[in-house]
């Protein structure tokens, strides 16, 4: 909802016309930076979250940083235009160029045209790029029905224009429990979702940037402009997802070693109760001995009196032992049970100590806020929790370092990416390392490393991860200066190494391409 239609019409009001681009650059493989005279636009071209929004400060990083866009430096702004009923922001530049942001999820990119021609892409798709067509999104003029059921409306107005969900239809269904027609209350909300103020509000589930008043108004802040919004929406965001991540990976370092613990120390614990409640098998012996002339060679139970119980009590034998001897195996059970006891209460007071550890930081863990539970005000998330959350970090349990592998190791959308060096590092990471199901790539028909990317079973692997690894595989091949390359991709199971091959050759028995631009030296930072 942050970068709606409607939110981009008014975004698009507020920003300055007539001032130059001073700067155009990135230091986040997937952020794109523009300086102008009095202001930066941030703009974010990737998943889950994807941006556009102007601040008034931004600290430029002192290396990693790739400029781009050289040839629009110095160039006027000289109007801003949003593409009806969709997500693209047009910046009309001097000399008849045109930069498109294209906020599509995924597909999110910032493109530049000069009289209609493609010139360069912030993102590597430059097939979109040179036939996306600048049309309205879609739009149908239907009447609506004066009425119908709440679950009827979402389908309804989304049959208008995809720009309708499920906000748009809980603030119509609102305004008909006043007593107003279907088309009246859509009339109703489309002209609010084009005034101001926005609102940020937060749930369990997290942050929501809203176009509409929300109904639970407990963890609201309201904003009288889209760009205010935006900017406060964009650091509270970042806060709050940076205190999930942290939260999430202190209770993994934290919560573990405290689970292990506690599912030892209960075992532990088990064994001795079961063991202190079993029949004493010294008192069987005895039960034996002492009935020896009821007893025959070959008898599998035996019934006696019990003189430590009222009754009677069954006595299992070896039959092929005698009667003394089946008492002395009683007595020896006694024994070993008595050893296995002391072993277990012995081990046991070692446990507790490591466990009331473990519970004990496991406590002092739960103190602190979850992030369902964090406050949010107009300083933005919970200070207190934050610097309380840190300062467990710095306090808490050693991180554990990660096995370090003899590959180049890179990260996108946390899945792991492990790059071979040479023939035969590369043999080792793809029938060594690699699982069968993890994705191997390789440059097509040209030298090159052998790439993996660490398959998460049970999910789909996202595109852009795949493309990453391509562009990785393009830039490790005697092809990383072209401007295309084509890149094979295929579970590892599809890939074999017949007798006598050279070290890093392979056969593939199934495969698929994917295009990409090999990534750029400065790019490359494993």
């Amino acid at each position: 909802m942050h970068y709606h239609y409607y939110l981009l019409e008014q975004l698009a009001s507020e920003l300055p016309t007539g001032e130059k681009i001073q700067a155009c650059f990135s230091q986040d493989r997937n952020e794109l930076i523009i300086e102008f005279d009095s202001f930066f636009l941030r703009i974010g071209c990737h998943t889950p979250l994807t941006y556009i929004v102007p601040v008034h400060r931004f600290s430029r990083a002192r290396k990693n940083v790739v400029n781009l866009f050289e040839g629009l430096i110095g160039c006027n702004v000289l109007s801003y235009k949003v593409i009806p009923y969709d997500r693209i922001l047009i910046l009309n530049l001097e000399d008849d160029y045109q930069w498109v942001v294209k906020l599509h999820g995924q597909r999110a990119n910032v493109i530049l045209y000069k009289a209609g021609q493609w010139v360069e892409s912030f993102n590597q798709n430059q097939e979109e790029a040179q036939h996306l067509t600048l049309k309205p999104g879609p739009f149908i003029d239907q009447v609506l029905p004066p009425s119908c059921e709440p679950q009827e409306i979402l389908p309804l107005i989304r049959a208008i224009s995809p720009i309708y969900e499920k906000q748009f239809a809980a603030k119509i269904h609102a305004h008909r429990e006043s007593g107003i027609s279907l088309p009246e209350a859509f009339d109703r909300v489309v002209r609010e979702a084009q005034e101001v103020p926005y609102f940020i509000a937060k749930n369990t589930q997290g942050l929501k940037f809203l176009l509409f008043s929300p109904a639970q108004p407990d963890q609201v802040l309201s904003f009288p402009t889209a760009s205010e919004a935006l900017q406060q929406f964009l650091r509270l965001h970042f806060q709050y997802s940076t205190y999930k991540r942290q939260y999430k990976g202190l209770a993994k370092r934290v919560g573990d070693p405290y689970k292990k613990q506690k599912k030892v120390y209960s075992s532990f614990v088990k064994s001795i109760e079961n063991l202190q409640k079993e029949r004493s098998s010294e008192e069987l012996g005895h039960i034996l001995m002492a009935n020896l002339h009821h007893i025959k060679l070959g008898d599998k139970l035996a019934v006696l009196d019990d003189f430590y119980h009222e009754g009677k009590v069954k006595i299992k034998l070896d039959p092929k032992l005698t009667p003394q001897d089946n008492a002395q195996r009683y007595y020896l059970k006694h024994k070993e049970r008595k050893n296995r006891l002391a072993y277990l209460e012995a081990e046991l007071a070692k446990i507790e100590g490591n466990f009331a550890k473990a519970e004990e930081e496991w406590k002092r863990f739960g103190q602190l806020p979850s992030p369902e539970t964090l406050e949010l005000n107009t300083q933005g998330i919970d200070r207190e929790a934050q610097l309380a959350l840190k300062q467990f970090a710095k306090e808490g349990p050693a991180v554990p370092q990660a096995k370090s592998v003899p590959f180049r190791r890179f990260e996108c959308m946390n899945y792991e990416i492990f790059v071979g060096k040479n023939g035969k590092n590369n043999d080792e990471l793809s029938f060594k390392f690699a699982a069968k199901e993890d994705i191997w790539l390789h440059a097509k028909d040209v030298a090159g490393s052998h790439v993996v990317i660490r398959q998460k079973a049970g999910r789909d692997l996202p595109r852009p991860v795949l493309e990453f690894a391509a562009s990785l595989a393009a830039y490790f091949s005697k092809s990383k200066n072209d401007t295309v390359v084509p890149v094979i991709y295929t579970p590892r199971k599809f890939i074999r190494k017949r007798k006598g091959d050279a070290p890093g050759k392979v056969v593939v028995n199934r495969e698929s391409v994917v295009l990409v631009e090999p990534l750029r030296k400065e790019e490359v930072i494993a």
